[in-house]
C-alpha cells in the first residue's frame, strides 16, 4: 500500500518537474512541497486510541537531527502517510521535549527512546493499543531502494496482529 502512494507521488512529481524521472524505478517517493512533517509525539496515551479506534498499529519514528537517513525516511514514506489511516509520530531519540507516555505518564521523547531501547536513527516502530510492539522494528536508512518495501511487509505484519487480537475465538465443535 504504502509502495503504492508513493510511486502515486513519483509520477505525480515526474509529470510536473521531468528532472524527478531521476527518482523512477525506486520506491522513494517525493512528496509535494506542501505536505508537512511528521508530527512530533506530544500525547501518545491520545495517538495509541486514535490508531486503536481505526485498527491500525501506532507508528512511531525515532530521528536525530541532521541525520540525513532519517530525513528521507520522514520526508519519503512517513509524510505521505498522513494522509492514510495511519497514526505517524516523530520522537527525537535524545530530546527533551515532554510527552505523555502510552500509560498517560508524563516522560521525553529521550526517555521514550531508552525505554523501547532504541539506540539507532532512524528507527521506526508499530505499536498496539497497549503498547506491544507488533513487528520488528524497522531500523536504518533507504540504502538500498527497498525502504518502502520493508515498510510495507512490517504494516502488514502489524495490522494481522491487531486484527488476529480482534477476532473472535472459535471454540472446537
Amino acid at each position: 500500500m504504502l509502495a503504492m502512494l508513493a510511486n502515486a507521488v513519483n509520477a505525480a512529481a515526474s509529470a510536473a518537474a521531468p528532472a524527478a524521472k531521476a527518482n523512477a524505478g525506486t520506491s522513494a517517493a517525493t512528496p509535494p512541497a506542501s505536505l508537512p512533517p511528521v508530527p512530533l509525539a506530544l500525547d501518545l496515551q491520545r495517538d495509541g486510541i486514535a490508531a486503536a479506534r481505526t485498527g491500525m498499529p501506532l507508528v512511531l519514528f525515532f530521528s536525530l537531527p541532521d541525520c540525513r537517513y532519517c530525513h528521507t525516511v520522514r520526508h519519503s514514506y512517513l509524510a505521505p502517510m498522513q494522509h492514510s489511516p495511519y497514526v505517524v509520530r516523530e520522537i527525537e531519540v535524545g530530546g527533551s521535549l515532554a510527552v505523555t507516555g502510552l500509560d498517560g505518564a508524563a516522560t521525553t521523547h529521550a526517555a521514550l527512546a531508552r525505554r523501547f531501547g532504541v539506540q539507532f536513527a532512524p528507527t521506526v516502530l508499530f505499536l498496539g493499543p497497549a503498547g506491544a510492539e507488533l513487528a520488528p522494528p524497522l531500523k536504518g536508512g533507504d540504502t538500498a531502494g527497498m525502504y518502502g518495501a520493508y515498510l510495507d511487509a512490517r504494516l502488514a505484519t502489524a495490522r494481522h496482529a491487531i486484527s488476529a487480537t480482534l477476532r473472535p475465538e472459535r471454540k472446537a465443535p
